[in-house]
């Protein structure tokens, strides 16, 4: 688990322009007083480059938790040389099982902070989800740095839609889209302006350093276990990283180390099966000829697509045709962007598609050892 959360400098210089220390205090139970809870992690911190304003993102690597375990915590600097506290208020999260127990999770993206994302999101979080996945396109704020503050309203609508009703802060999976990028594709670290930088996904032991250009340095592709039968690997469809090469090296390497896992999950932002682009849109044919045969030699269960602003679910498919023994591909990303979903093309629904809608949504997914379930909720719960 890794928190986050930004400073800014206090008034009146009382922290003596020192960089502020990075801490998280946890617990197993709800604590009254910063100094009662038991356990405390430091993480590290830096400022973010080419903003308006002084800001420092501080991430801290929560490790060796206990599963199926309820976590409280508060994160801050501290207290500075009056004796002034400055920490968060306490939230709490859950750990999932380390066996093969049911739980669930949500699914979706292309999200934007319209009223029918708040509305979505509500939704979601009413389902009980241990954790989300947002596949790209988060906050629209189309990589200008001028543009942070639409980062800043997406972190607080999560921060207050994306919790359950008991309580819990739902935490959040994602991969990376076109709108994160200067260029929509194959665009260079200095054209993405928030995304690497706010949203790390790597293990501590995989930390690059918090030098900005360390921090620039992270990956767009990451594997996520989720517990000993399932694994998420969040792939980057060429905002960044090239689906080819290094990245089709890892990813054929990871299917490899989880092949014997029930559930294969991918996750990812253009998809290799369109609903409104058309099938032989440049992008999709690109990742297609990336990554489907790899889908296809390793068994990947479901693959969460996003982009094309409507909701699908496909057919079974195995080396271009419906197949049973294939993979599911579910998504298409329409979590509230616009506050509308796109008009579906002439042809809809295609040959591969098993539904295929203009509608906006949240997916849930419930998952045991034996069953895999898809609820598409939109608006009128």
């Amino acid at each position: 688990m890794i928190v986050n959360h930004h400073t800014t400098p206090p008034s009146h210089g009382r922290f003596d322009h020192v960089i502020p220390p990075t801490n998280v205090y946890y617990d197993t139970e709800s604590r009254e007083n910063i100094q009662e809870y038991r356990y405390i992690a430091t993480g590290k911190s830096f400022k973010m480059p080419n903003l308006e304003v002084h800001r420092r993102i501080h991430y801290t690597h929560l490790i060796n938790l206990l599963p199926n375990t309820t976590y409280y915590f508060r994160a801050g600097p501290g207290y500075d040389k009056d004796g002034n506290s400055y920490f968060t208020d306490e939230r709490k999260f859950k750990t999932l099982f380390a066996d093969d127990s049911a739980f669930n999770f949500i699914a979706g993206g292309d999200m934007d902070t319209t009223p029918t994302t708040k509305a979505l999101s509500g939704i979601a979080a009413r389902k009980d989800p241990v954790f989300a996945i947002v596949g790209g396109d988060i906050a629209y704020e189309y990589a200008q740095s001028c543009c942070y503050r639409k980062v800043d309203y997406w972190i607080q609508a999560w921060m207050s839609t994306m919790v359950t009703e008991t309580g819990y802060t739902i935490p959040v999976l994602t991969s990376i889209g076109n709108h994160e990028v200067y260029g929509n594709f194959a665009a260079d670290v200095s054209g993405v302006p928030f995304y690497i930088r706010y949203f790390p996904h790597m293990d501590a032991d995989d930390d690059p350093g918090n030098e900005i250009h360390e921090v620039d340095s992270r990956p767009t592709y990451h594997e996520h276990i989720l517990n000993g039968n399932s694994v998420i690997l969040a792939l980057d469809s060429g905002h960044v990283a090239s689906p080819f090469g290094k990245q089709a090296e890892w990813l054929r390497s990871s299917l490899l180390k989880y092949q014997n896992y029930s559930y294969k999950f991918t996750m990812y932002h253009a998809p290799m099966y369109p609903t409104f682009r058309p099938y032989t849109t440049d992008r999709s044919a690109y990742v297609r000829e990336a990554w489907l045969q790899l889908f296809d030699d390793n068994n990947v269960t479901v693959s969460f697509e996003n982009h094309d602003h409507a909701y699908k679910r496909t057919k079974l498919l195995k080396a271009g045709v419906v197949d049973p023994s294939g993979t599911l591909y579910v998504g298409d990303g329409c979590w509230g962007i616009g506050n509308k979903a796109r008009a579906l093309p002439a042809d809809s629904p295609r040959w591969y598609h098993d539904t295929a809608l203009a509608m906006e949504y949240v997916l849930h997914v419930d998952l045991s050892s034996d069953n895999l379930t898809f609820t598409a909720w939109n608006q009128t719960e």
